[in-house]
């Protein structure tokens, strides 16, 4: 590998950054190909990722509707059982889709909340509330009991 293009990728992506891929004194083409090959690892994951997101946040939603605020927990957040940030996480996500031409439904609602939103649904505040322990029975049929551990 020419020293220079590796020398430039180095200043471009960072020493330290690359350094890990270098473990074992290995040449810089070794480097670059550890590098590639975990991008492309990572990549392969985004798939399988992305539909078990999906996959959480509707199994969390669908039993959501029932329990907190008569099925419109999106549309009157201030009437839930959702922690003051969830609460500002839902309004956020209610004016950034407002401002568009489409109209604000409870999809796009539910689309627009971030993986860290669904998952504090089982943090210690919605284990105080019940709402926590509800969603993980309900939304989780088949997870063992011993392992509805909430905290």
């Amino acid at each position: 590998m020419n020293p220079e293009y590796f020398s430039r990728l180095k200043a471009a992506l960072a020493d330290e950054r690359l350094a890990t891929y270098g473990i074992g004194k290995v040449d810089n083409a070794t480097v670059v190909a550890r590098y590639l090959w975990n991008m492309a690892l990572c990549e392969s994951l985004y798939g399988p990722l992305q539909l078990a997101e999906v996959a959480l946040r509707n199994s969390i939603h669908q039993q959501l509707v029932p329990t907190a605020c008569g099925g419109v927990w999106w549309k009157h957040p201030d009437e839930t059982k959702l922690t003051p940030w969830q609460k500002v996480e839902v309004t956020k996500a209610r004016k950034k889709l407002s401002r568009g031409s489409r109209p604000l439904t409870e999809g796009r609602v539910v689309a627009e909340m971030t993986f860290g939103f669904w998952t504090a649904f089982f943090d210690k505040p919605h284990a105080s509330t019940g709402l926590g322990f509800h969603l993980v029975k309900t939304a989780f049929p088949y997870l063992e009991r011993t392992k509805r551990n909430m905290v």
